[in-house]
């Protein structure tokens, strides 16, 4: 059946790339939304779980004898009932008998299932829907939240705070690590309020090899992202060849300085490394090596590479790249797909004509990115759908267009 083959790409093309599935028998793991839960909840603190159980299907509960209240009127020593949901069957709970953990706690949902599972409203819920906590923490993790949650919310956002976060990058458990570079991207005004212990700590953490590799590019893309100068001189060193961090740092630099030389762009395309040649690449205009680009996007081996000329090539070019770039939707790999299917919507109508043509050209199979293409293209984009829900000669691409404009197929007579 058509719907058959077209319903999991069509899920795919409208999420793009959404989360992959849980793995089974592996509990929730928590962590990065504890920080954000933290500063709104009732309660954090750090206890063992005591006898979890069952309250209905997918209610749980357990008792937290309290070790510490990081924020919040439990006194240590103390027992509260926490409670949650496991929505997924094929997991163990999220917490067993004697685990240790950092948890926030805030208010039973108001939601009736909750009044029927805790009638006198007996317990308090992990917040962010069960996902609000770190499992067997480290005592630098427990510190330095501790140490941020004593701050007034006010003070959180200031200079005192962004110390605290960064603190909490370099010496806390990694998801609370990301967590804390998250948190650092919201705040407005950063660059200013940038301490000099603050530049202290992240330099040290960009050149600890004991700090996680993903982290320590994270701090390098919050200073690219947020345009932090004062953080250039941390960044500099780890540009250099051989550096794990160097195509991270190199793309810092970039943003950081406007571009980079010319020189060292066509360096860079010539790399072995495609880490570094998708730098080179998204630094290729208004240099001598535009001209590669399209070559590029036809030849080279690595999807990162082609996904990275896809994007350059619209930004630089914009409607001119329309050419070249429709070839990307039909690349073997799914992100070079993704970006052009991207890019190319947002041109809006200048890109609707070639889709449309590719529509009526290309086979069942390959029509899908250019029909994804126009239904994010805008009202031109859904015109052309219209045309081709309505005339288009094969059945099948009719069914297609019409899933894309949010319709169900047309019974068959």
């Amino acid at each position: 059946m058509p719907l058959i083959r077209a319903a999991p790409w069509l899920a795919g093309a409208l999420a793009f790339a959404l989360a992959a599935a849980v793995g089974a028998g592996v509990p929730a793991p928590g962590g990065e939304p504890l920080l954000a839960a933290a500063e709104t909840a009732d309660a954090t603190a750090l206890g063992i779980v005591e006898e979890p159980g069952h309250v209905d299907l997918h209610g749980w509960s357990a008792r937290l004898r309290v070790e510490r209240a990081l924020a919040g009127d439990l006194a240590p020593g103390s027992t509260v009932r926490i409670a949650w949901e496991e929505l997924s069957r094929g997991r163990p709970a999220r917490f067993r008998d004697g685990d240790r953990i950092l948890v926030a706690l805030a208010p039973l949902p108001g939601a009736s299932l909750w009044g029927q599972r805790f009638p006198n409203r007996d317990a308090l819920a992990v917040a962010a829907r069960g996902e609000a906590f770190l499992r067997a923490p480290d005592p630098a993790s427990v510190e330095t939240l501790a140490s941020f949650l004593a701050l007034s919310p006010e003070q959180r956002s200031r200079t005192r705070g962004i110390e605290s976060l960064a603190e909490m990058v370099s010496r806390a458990q990694p998801p609370l690590g990301r967590a804390a570079l998250a948190r650092l991207r919201q705040l407005p005004a950063l660059d200013s309020e940038v301490s000099p212990h603050t530049r202290e700590v992240l330099t040290r953490t960009l050149a600890d090899p004991g700090r996680p590799l993903p982290l320590r590019q994270g701090i390098l893309s919050l200073i690219a992202e947020r345009q932090l100068q004062s953080l250039r001189s941390a960044v500099a060193p780890h540009a250099a060849e051989g550096s794990p961090l160097e195509p991270r740092a190199l793309a810092a630099l970039a943003t950081l300085d406007g571009g980079l030389p010319p020189a060292q762009v066509a360096t860079l395309l010539d790399s072995e490394n495609p880490a570094l040649r998708a730098v080179g690449v998204r630094n290729a205009p208004a240099t001598p090596s535009m001209h590669r680009l399209s070559a590029l996007l036809r030849t080279d081996r690595d999807p990162e590479v082609r996904a990275a000329v896809v994007d350059t090539l619209l930004a630089s070019e914009g409607q001119a790249a329309v050419g070249p770039v429709s070839a990307a939707l039909f690349d073997p790999d799914a992100r070079v797909r993704e970006a052009a299917v991207r890019g190319l919507a947002s041109l809006g109508a200048a890109a609707v004509p070639t889709l449309e043509r590719l529509v009526e050209r290309r086979t069942l199979e390959e029509v899908k990115t250019p029909l994804a293409a126009l239904a994010l293209a805008g009202p031109a984009g859904r015109a052309a759908l219209e045309r081709v829900a309505a005339f288009h000669p094969d059945d099948e691409v009719r069914t297609l267009a019409r899933l894309f404009l949010g319709r169900q197929a047309r019974p068959r007579d």
